[in-house]
Parts: structure tokens; sequence; C-alpha cells
């Protein structure tokens, strides 16, 4: 049961890895084109300031902060997520918080839907260049996730991956898929793309502005970069590398896009891959 279990992971990779290498084919080509890999969709800067990004995130690690700690005093255990309580009530936080943080930025700020990356008019679209965006960030995160755990020794182990090993059952694995697969991907992309990297694209346009610049052209690419350095940073060392670069990809998707849906499937997607590993492992009894 385990070697068919290795055989088929194996094969999964073999697949992802061509179809990177040919989405990275066609890259070049386009690019010896002179074409863009993703069309620039305009639109109006996001209605809210930087006070409104500084109280979301404050928010998000209070809120968090009081339900971990009062999830691990009622428990007994550490503040980590290596405990199943803990894990639950962080899963109810950043739920609770993604509830609050639509509201104060449709109260506070006047913000709509589109603002906030809430438009499903073109999810078909959305879903191809997530699929395709997914595939050619195959050879360069992984490629350093390997080189880092391989070649220079990091061991690098999520603390879910961590608690699914010391209490392997299928709840704690299900609650362990509901956190990585929908509420971390749902939560992140919202905060990190949608309200700091587009509040970073409203403030890069403003200065480009008083410059005289009134082009509508795609806003540059520090807003990306500053937005996946946070990113990788929140996640730590050694995944900060991996993360920082698939968070490039994720920011570029957003930037052209302005849409959740492309960047959030990605994340799933990448979340996913791990969990698939996780519950072949936990079939297998090998957990």
């Amino acid at each position: 049961m385990e070697e068919q279990g290795s055989y088929l992971t194996g094969v999964l990779m073999l697949a992802l890895l061509a179809g990177s290498l040919m989405v990275w084919a066609a890259l070049v080509d386009r690019g010896v084109k002179r074409h863009a890999p993703l069309i620039y969709e305009p639109r109006l800067p996001v209605p809210w300031s930087g006070l409104d990004v500084i109280v979301l995130g404050i928010t998000v690690l209070l809120l968090q902060s009081l339900l971990v700690g009062a999830a691990a005093v009622a428990t007994g255990t550490e503040p980590t997520m290596k405990s199943p309580a803990v894990l639950g009530a962080i899963v109810v936080s950043r739920g609770v918080w993604l509830l609050f943080a639509i509201g104060y930025l449709v109260r506070r700020a006047g913000a709509y839907a589109d603002d906030m990356g809430f438009d499903l008019r073109r999810w078909r679209y959305d879903l191809r260049v997530a699929g395709l965006t997914f595939l050619a960030a195959i050879v360069p995160v992984y490629g350093a996730q390997l080189v880092l755990t391989q070649v220079f020794g990091y061991k690098s182990e999520h603390a879910l991956v961590q608690l699914s090993k010391e209490a392997p059952n299928a709840g704690v694995l299900l609650l362990v898929s509901l956190a990585a697969v929908l509420v971390a991907p749902l939560v992140e992309e919202f905060m990190v793309r949608v309200v700091l990297q587009g509040w970073l694209e409203k403030k890069q346009q403003e200065y480009r502005q008083r410059r005289g610049d009134l082009s509508e052209s795609p806003a540059g690419f520090g807003p990306i970069v500053v937005s996946a350095a946070i990113f990788a940073a929140l996640h730590g060392w050694p995944d900060a590398i991996a993360l920082f670069l698939l968070s490039l990809f994720l920011g570029y998707v957003y930037q052209r896009t302005h849409r959740i849906v492309a960047p959030l499937a990605i994340h799933v997607l990448v979340n996913s891959l791990a969990m698939f590993e996780l519950w072949r492992a936990f079939l297998a009894g090998s957990l």
C-alpha cells in the first residue's frame, strides 16, 4: 500500500514538473514576442487608507491571540498550532476576522465588492490563469525548497504537518485540511493581496500623479515585492524563501486581474498538494 502511494506521488510530481516546463516554454515564447504573460486590467484605486491597513493587521493578530490564549488555558496546552484546540481557535478567529474586515471596509471606507476583489464575472478565466500560474510556480518554488532542504540541510515542517503526525486521526486531519486549504488561503490572500497590496498600488499611483504621470499603466513591482516579503516573513525561516517566490506569482496575478479568485485558487492548489501527501500517508498507515 505504501509503495503504491509513493508511486502515485511520484507520478503526480512528474506530471506537475512536465506541466511546469511546458508553461515556462510558452512564457519564454511570449517574452520573445514581447507579449506580457497576462493582460493588465486597470481599476480605480482602493478606497481604504494606510490607517485601515494597520487597524486590520492589528485586529487579526489581536483576535487570534485572544482566542488562542483562551483555548490554551481551557485545555491546559501550549498556545501553538500543535494543539487541535488551539488550531480550532485559530480557524474561528480568522473566520470572524474576515467577516469583520469586510464589514469594516464597507462601513469605514465605503468599499464595494469589486474593490475587495470579489468579482466573479470572469471566474472561468481566473481559474484558468490560476491553473497555469500554479504550474509555472512549481519549478522555482519547489526547486528552492528542495535546494534548502536537500543541499543546505534545512528542516522544513509546518506546524500543521507536525500536528497531523503527532495526532494521526481523521478528525485532526479534517481540521488541518480546513485550516490549510480554505481558511488560511482566503484570509491571507484577502489581507496581503487585496488589503495591503491594493493600498500599496494606490500609494504608488498617487506618487506617479504627483510627478505628472497620468497614464493608466500598471503599478510597478514595488507593491508586489513588499507584500511578498511581508507574507514570507510571517511564515518564518526556511519556508520564507519558497513562499516569497510563490507570493511574487500571487502578487503579479492580483496586480493584473485585481480579483481575488486567481491568487486564492493558486494558494488553495499549493496547500492542497501538501494535504494530498498527508492524507495519502494517513490512509497508508505511515503518517
